[in-house]
């Protein structure tokens, strides 16, 4: 859901400067048997106001890849020979059908910029892989500063690749203007998104114990284990973890909040490259 809202909103954003915006995409369903062997429809109510070219897939495991880089490749080419496309976006390269995808696009002599936003530290491999998922761009859009202002091929790194740095945002601010009226209570600080033991949440346990003031309320919301909290923040009473959220229930946390937590080290293995949503 995160990808799907971030890519609506950029979609919009074209829209109102006056772009037309044609979508190839597909719904992610579990891989059979636990999901559907054929997968045809799902959530069209997030691309209900757009152009969109729905992709259907085989659902087995090792071969929806394959069959989702032949459909896109089959269905991107359809798209760029049959209406005038001035340039080919993409939401990350880090799956091999938005690489093929590329490659139909560029071969109809249509430009290609994917836009980067998650993946593992290149620096592990040397950049191999992501030099190579983006073999096929005209430009990169990296929502990562360091990721635009190092990437080897890109121009402000000694490059020839002409490099966007495009800051992550929200059209609407979620948080409390000064002129809002906010109910008085505990200090409230937010965190929405993932934490777990494997994203930060040691730190943030960390944290807690050198914070001592006890009227203060610590809120954790989206894909949050409680049992992960409990493990690593033993019981403590200022916590409370709501987990998923309706979007306006998410909101109207957002306007009650003081403070908003974001526990990721900047300059860690893959924070370096993924952005906090």
């Amino acid at each position: 859901q995160a990808g799907a809202r971030w890519s609506l909103e950029l979609i919009a954003a074209l829209r109102q400067l006056g772009h037309n915006v044609v979508v190839v995409s597909h719904c992610t369903e579990q891989l059979w048997p636990r999901g559907k062997v054929f997968w045809q429809n799902g959530n069209e109510e997030w691309f209900a106001d757009f152009q969109c070219r729905r992709i259907p897939y085989l659902n087995f495991p090792f071969l929806r890849s394959k069959w989702l880089g032949f459909r896109y490749a089959a269905e991107v080419r359809k798209v760029c020979r049959n209406m005038q496309i001035d340039a080919f976006l993409c939401y990350n390269t880090v799956v091999p059908w938005h690489v093929s995808a590329m490659k139909s696009a560029k071969a109809c002599g249509v430009p290609c910029y994917p836009i980067v936003l998650d993946g593992n530290d290149p620096r592990k491999d040397g950049w191999r892989k992501m030099l190579y998922d983006n073999r096929y761009a005209t430009g990169v859009v990296f929502l990562s500063y360091w990721l635009a202002s190092n990437y080897p091929a890109g121009k402000m790194a000694g490059g020839k690749l002409p490099i966007l740095h495009l800051d992550g945002g929200a059209k609407d601010f979620r948080g409390v203007r000064p002129s809002d009226a906010k109910p008085h209570g505990a200090f409230t600080v937010l965190h929405t998104g993932s934490l777990n033991k494997y994203r930060e949440l040691g730190f943030t346990a960390k944290a807690l114990k050198y914070y001592a003031d006890s009227m203060t309320r610590f809120l954790f919301t989206g894909k949050v284990s409680i049992n992960d909290v409990r493990e690593m923040c033993g019981d403590d009473p200022r916590i409370e973890v709501k987990g998923f959220m309706p979007v306006d229930e998410l909101n109207a946390i957002c306007r009650e909040a003081d403070a908003f937590l974001n526990v990721r080290v900047p300059d860690h293995g893959d924070n370096v490259v993924n952005f906090p949503s």
